[in-house]
């Protein structure tokens, strides 16, 4: 029987994970250990991964065109984290990897529905092409400008970064009367609307 969920829980594994190749494979859990790299290319049937709370500094998704939900938060991911192959996802979370530079979303940034890079140091995500946007997190991140006006969808800011100093007119007009949109604790972003606007804050 091919196995088609793998859980893993022991932190005392280390290394390199390597599951490159595991075409059955459709949820992959692995929370805690010490893995360093992580190859998952050609797990062309995985939809959910969650790897996280480990020392994994990259991560291999060449052809996860079906991956649809990745959960990579609390690791110590430093080289490009590339999901140019991830045709399909729609869910990423990839908090608290502090020193991660930058990530590829060109093979879906025009579907993806949730994004939160928060206690990272993304500073681009090109977020003028999320059309599917919903919800968006970027709390402590390296991000410094902020575009939402093609992000029709969008009705959930849960956190921004501090570092944001440039909120685009469109993106403003966006936000002001995008009906149902919430801000939860994102004072800075009211600050920069207080300011370019010179009207009572959202």
């Amino acid at each position: 029987r091919r196995q088609r969920q793998m859980c893993i829980r022991d932190r005392d594994f280390a290394g390199t994970f390597d599951m490159s190749g595991l075409d059955a494979l459709s949820t992959l859990d692995v929370d805690g250990g010490n893995f360093t790299t992580a190859d998952l290319s050609n797990c062309y049937e995985m939809t959910h991964c969650y790897f996280a709370n480990s020392t994994l500094s990259s991560v291999n998704f060449f052809n996860c065109a079906n991956v649809t939900e990745l959960y990579l938060q609390d690791n110590e991911l430093t080289e490009v984290l590339n999901l140019g192959d991830c045709t399909s996802l729609l869910f990423l979370d990839i908090l608290m990897n502090n020193d991660l530079e930058e990530i590829d979303l060109s093979g879906c940034e025009r579907i993806i529905e949730h994004l939160d890079f928060s206690q990272t140091k993304v500073s681009d995500v090109n977020e003028t092409e999320m059309f599917a946007l919903c919800e968006f997190s970027c709390e402590s991140s390296g991000i410094t400008e902020l575009d939402l006006r093609n992000c029709n969808y969008l009705n959930y800011v849960k956190q921004i970064s501090a570092a944001l100093s440039t909120l685009c007119a469109c993106a403003q007009r966006s936000i002001t009367t995008m009906t149902g949109l919430t801000f939860a604790m994102s004072r800075s972003l009211r600050n920069i609307l207080k300011k370019r606007s010179n009207t009572a804050p959202l």
